[in-house]
C-alpha cells in the first residue's frame, strides 16, 4: 500500500501516464538499458526501492508504521540529496530539477491535504 502510494506520487511529480505494475514492466517502460537518462532513472528508482525496503521491513518485524506516507517521500528527496553527488555533473543538475519538482509538489500536497473539505462541515 505505502510503495503503490509513494509509485502515485512520482506518477503525478513526474507526469507518466501510468505507474509501473511490477519490476519487469518498470525495467521494459521506464528504465529499459539505453534509454534517455538511463544513469539517472536507474539511480532515482534505487533510492525509492533503498527508502521502501526499510520502511516494509519496519512495518511487517516491528510493526512500525510512519505517521504519514508522504514521509517517505520526504525520506526519497532527503537521500536523493545527499547521494546525488554520485551522479555525473549534468546528472546532478537535472537530479536537481527534479528534487525541485518533488519539492513543489509536496508543497502542494500538504497545503490540500490541510485544507478543510466541504465534507468535514455539518
Amino acid at each position: 500500500m505505502i510503495a503503490r502510494f509513494v509509485w502515485t506520487c512520482f506518477k503525478e511529480i513526474l507526469g507518466w501516464d501510468r505507474i509501473p505494475t511490477g519490476l519487469d514492466d518498470l525495467f521494459e517502460n521506464w528504465v529499459y538499458f539505453g534509454c534517455v537518462d538511463y544513469s539517472l532513472k536507474l539511480f532515482c528508482f534505487t533510492i525509492v526501492a533503498w527508502v521502501l525496503w526499510p520502511t516494509r521491513n519496519k512495518s511487517r518485524i516491528e510493526h512500525g508504521f510512519p505517521k504519514s506516507p508522504i514521509a517517505i517521500v520526504h525520506k526519497t528527496d532527503s537521500l536523493l540529496q545527499s547521494w546525488k553527488i554520485l551522479l555525473r555533473r549534468p546528472d546532478q543538475k537535472k537530479a536537481e530539477d527534479f528534487r525541485g519538482r518533488t519539492a513543489d509538489w509536496m508543497k502542494t500536497f500538504v497545503t490540500a491535504r490541510s485544507r478543510p473539505d466541504e465534507s468535514d462541515w455539518c
